[in-house]
């Protein structure tokens, strides 16, 4: 859009410039940091709670049909399974963290999904707090790689104690029990759908079969599953495949493994649905946690 100075995807895939450093633990929670970077994303969703801030330049961030300018410093909170992208404006380089927590863990702690998406108010605290979970991952504030250590060397409790500190300095809506962000007006028959995909999100399941199992007929299902969820059921099986096969990644499965498993028809269908969501091949995603440590061994 020319207003906003959003810079539209290419059809080749999005540019990622430098590869951003990534470190995780699988089934609980990642974070992702790139400096210098050109990367840009189509609308996607995850089904982690995610939060994101940018440590350089400015982004035009749309969550599901409302639309922030971000700046240095901002930082945005996006609930699970809202359709969202944020993307460099102008087509600048830019700098930003981010970090997906599933939602298995936010319960685990006594937390839940917040109910409203969007820039937090105090920018500056939460801001502190990501600067202190990065350290206790091993990177300084600044970023400098001297001070890069592996995660190995972090322990778990302070890892969920930076974690905790975080989520709770985070000042949007009071949060509240949301699995996939719905209208009120949404039928049982559509969260019946939604509810199946979620489960079988790997496993081929068609239009009939999933009208079939909500007991309405194809083309009511894809109207309604739209205006419910702000997602098509084939947007959300994408969205919730990548997801998994980012689990399986992290946890060092084969690509090919990975492709199949996740439920995509080649290799070539993966790289490409994979890059689509998360701005590198599954190949340089792999490549980016090797050097920093996987945290799956940091657990106390």
């Amino acid at each position: 859009m020319k207003n906003s100075g959003l810079r539209t995807p290419s059809r080749s895939g999005p540019s990622s410039g430098r590869a951003p450093r990534i470190w995780g633990r699988p089934d609980a929670w990642e974070l992702r940091e790139a400096r210098g970077s050109q990367a840009c994303y189509h609308e996607h969703l995850h089904d982690t709670l995610s939060v994101g801030q940018i440590l350089r330049g400015e982004s035009i961030c749309r969550i599901t049909g409302s639309e922030y300018g971000l700046r240095t410093g901002n930082i945005v909170c996006i609930p699970a399974f809202a359709l969202h992208a944020c993307n460099p404006r102008d087509a600048r380089i830019w700098s930003y963290r981010m970090l997906h927590v599933a939602s298995g863990w936010l319960a685990s702690h006594n937390l839940r999904q917040p109910q409203g998406a969007g820039p937090v108010a105090d920018a500056r605290t939460t801001g502190a707090c990501f600067a202190q979970l990065a350290q206790v991952l091993g990177r300084a504030a600044t970023g400098a790689a001297d001070a890069m250590r592996n995660t190995e060397n972090a322990s778990g409790l302070a890892i969920d104690a930076a974690l905790l500190k975080l989520l709770h300095s985070l000042k949007v809506l009071p949060w509240a029990d949301t699995a996939l962000a719905e209208k009120p007006a949404t039928g049982p028959a559509l969260r019946v759908a939604r509810d199946y995909l979620q489960a079988h999100a790997c496993e081929p399941v068609g239009l009939a079969e999933l009208a079939a199992i909500a007991g309405l007929d194809a083309w009511r299902l894809l109207r309604g599953f739209r205006r419910a969820f702000a997602v098509t059921p084939h947007a959300l099986q994408q969205s919730l495949r990548v997801q998994q096969a980012r689990r399986w990644v992290q946890q060092g499965m084969p690509l090919v493994e990975v492709a199949l498993r996740a439920g995509f028809s080649d290799q070539s269908h993966f790289s490409h649905v994979f890059r689509r969501h998360t701005s590198l091949s599954p190949g340089r995603y792999r490549n980016a946690l090797r050097p920093h440590g996987h945290t799956d061994a940091v657990r106390n």
